[in-house]
């Protein structure tokens, strides 16, 4: 009796060593499971949760492993786990749900996450804070996918649950996409009462109250967009009143329109490469773009990133509205019948010089060179080769260019062109060459006294030592600019 009570004291005291070491293990594993999550460690995460799970290999441990196996991109053990989970405990059936919810989107399989979210939401007993988790999870995936309807429709489901700071930007953010102005105003209203220290509000705030002083200017461009939604002017117009305002991924979704709808138009990826979008742009003639579009650009520039842009852009807005113009003409299908090939080569090199005009002297001497090739000889071409070679600082092909054009065109009706003089003065000025400038800039002046004609001359002058004539150059110069000061003030 005794040696039986002996060795069932042995056997009870050696279970509960064998349990403290498991103990012990599992401790050790947990620690150096923490260490390999944290150094992305994808094999050693996949080695220390086998262990852990021949120790335990209850739900609960699984569940927890599986979280691990998200954060590492390890699916397959992911689903060897909710696999178990789903045998041993089918009453945590949510739990599974969420975790295979999380590893779709993870693995961009975006329909595939969005319907397990909906699952998991139309659970009944998903306690309050995980619904609210789980709605800004699907909210994300939605802003991702810029499915803006479907993201609102999310985001006052998880306002309703609980309000946060966070939460609203988002859905003003989307608002914002929708052009829901009067709901954006709202929210930015309710942060500024509820949340105004908040450091994310206080950067924003100001950002809105910007848009809103210009309100009117945005609906009008709204609702002429909305007069002909199937038109490319009204859409870039807008596309430069949300640049011009900081609404940048409005912006951005207008220009994709305009790209997609009207692929031989040149301001749209030229204007969008100043927001930044210029290597996603060009993807856009290979492939459709998946998801948002616009989502590397701010949604709402701050003050500090807008001034920097308008700095860059200051002066320049005419010749970009110059250039939708233009653009419109070249696309727009009831004019396309009734133009001949020699207008609309006058178009193009008329584009082309409004691009020498916005520093952008490449795309301006492609369609320069596309133009000569059909059109040989073709004077407004070979002016865009001289002004983009100007522009891009290749002064000795700028000569070369206004060379060859003044050889060929000296005979024509009407000649010398005055915009042909003007152009290969400024070229042979810029390599030197100012007697010839000065003879080109002469029979300019002779058609039209301008200003900027007068300075031009009166610079080479100057490399002539002809002082009087310069300084006469700039006094008419002067006269002529203090004219049409006081006709524009009239």
């Amino acid at each position: 009796m005794i040696g039986l009570l002996l060795l069932g004291l042995g056997g009870a005291v050696g279970a509960g060593f064998w349990h403290v070491h498991a103990r012990q293990q599992l401790g050790d594993l947990e620690h150096q499971l923490l260490l390999a999550q944290r150094y992305r460690n994808a094999d050693a995460v996949g080695e220390i949760a086998r262990r852990i799970a021949r120790l335990d290999g209850s739900p609960s441990r699984l569940l927890a492993l599986a979280e691990c196996f998200v954060q590492v991109r390890r699916f397959d053990d992911l689903e060897n786990a909710l696999g178990e989970v789903e045998r041993l405990a089918p009453e945590r059936g949510s739990e599974v749900v969420r975790l295979r919810a999380r590893a779709a989107a993870a693995q961009a399989q975006w329909n595939a996450s969005i319907a397990l979210w909906e699952e998991y939401l139309a659970g009944a007993a998903v306690p309050g804070p995980d619904r609210v988790t789980a709605l800004d999870e699907l909210v994300t995936i939605f802003v991702w996918q810029g499915r803006w309807e479907q993201a609102r429709a999310r985001s006052d489901r998880r306002l309703a649950l609980a309000d946060a700071v966070a939460a609203r930007l988002v859905r003003a953010q989307v608002e914002t996409r929708l052009r829901q102005w009067a709901a954006v105003g709202e929210d930015f209203r309710h942060l500024k009462a509820t949340a105004p220290a908040d450091a994310v509000v206080k950067d924003a705030l100001p950002a809105w109250e910007r848009i809103e002083r210009a309100l009117q200017e945005l609906e009008t461009a709204d609702a002429a967009v909305n007069a002909a939604p199937t038109g490319l002017g009204a859409r870039l117009e807008r596309a430069m009143v949300c640049a011009r305002l900081g609404l940048w991924q409005n912006a951005a979704d207008d220009l994709k329109w305009a790209a997609e709808a009207f692929p031989t138009a040149r301001m749209p990826a030229l204007f969008a490469a100043g927001l930044g979008l210029r290597s996603t742009f060009a993807q856009l003639a290979a492939r459709a773009i998946n998801g948002d579009f616009a989502r590397s650009l701010p949604w709402l520039a701050s003050t500090h990133v807008l001034s920097g842009f308008l700095e860059r852009t200051d002066g320049h807005w005419e010749a970009w509205r110059e250039l939708a113009t233009l653009d419109r003409q070249l696309t727009a299908p009831e004019d396309s019948g009734e133009r001949t090939a020699y207008e609309v080569a006058h178009l193009r090199a008329g584009r082309a010089l409004v691009l020498c005009d916005l520093g952008l002297p490449e795309p301006a001497l492609r369609e320069a060179t596309e133009l000569l090739k059909a059109m040989p000889d073709f004077l407004p071409a070979e002016r865009v080769v001289i002004a983009a070679h100007l522009a891009s600082g290749e002064l000795i092909r700028a000569g070369q260019a206004a060379d060859r054009a003044m050889a060929g065109h000296g005979a024509d009706p009407g000649a010398p062109d005055p915009e042909l003089l003007r152009l290969a003065a400024l070229a042979w000025q810029a390599q030197g060459r100012h007697a010839q400038a000065v003879e080109a800039l002469t029979a300019c002046l002779a058609g039209a006294k301008r200003a900027d004609l007068l300075r031009a001359r009166a610079k080479s002058l100057r490399q002539l030592q002809r002082f009087t004539e310069a300084a006469q150059d700039l006094a008419s110069a002067e006269v002529l600019d203090a004219a049409a000061a006081t006709e524009g003030v009239k």
